[in-house]
């Protein structure tokens, strides 16, 4: 997936192998449904179409809490470090922006 970090990305994504670690964030916002994060968004310089983050585990996204793929229910935001832990996180009302991402593209579902 070192081909993220090049101009050119081909196809879309669908987060089977897809780390968050592969797209230089430092922290994820929980997993991504792709209805609204495009990979201009994300700082690539190409969009290839969007992220559905079914696959994509808390493992990948660097966090230290493994426990099998992230869907957002059990996690909460202080598990992710993040300084406004505000009981469990469901994604609903947290932007990119509040998780410490540089650009905010819509709603992270989680």
């Amino acid at each position: 997936m070192s081909d993220l970090k090049l101009s050119q990305a081909a196809g879309k994504y669908d987060g089977e192998d897809v780390k968050v670690s592969d797209l230089g964030l430092s922290q994820a916002a929980g997993r991504y449904d792709g209805e609204d994060v495009k990979v201009s968004d994300l700082g690539l310089s190409q969009a290839a179409g969007r992220y559905d983050g079914e696959d994509v585990k808390m493992t990948d996204q660097g966090l230290s809490q493994a426990a099998g793929r992230y869907d957002g229910e059990d996690v909460t935001m202080s598990d992710q470090g993040l300084s406004q832990a505000a009981g469990r996180y469901d994604g609903e009302g947290v932007t990119m922006s509040d998780l410490g991402l540089s650009q905010a593209a819509g709603r992270c579902d989680g």
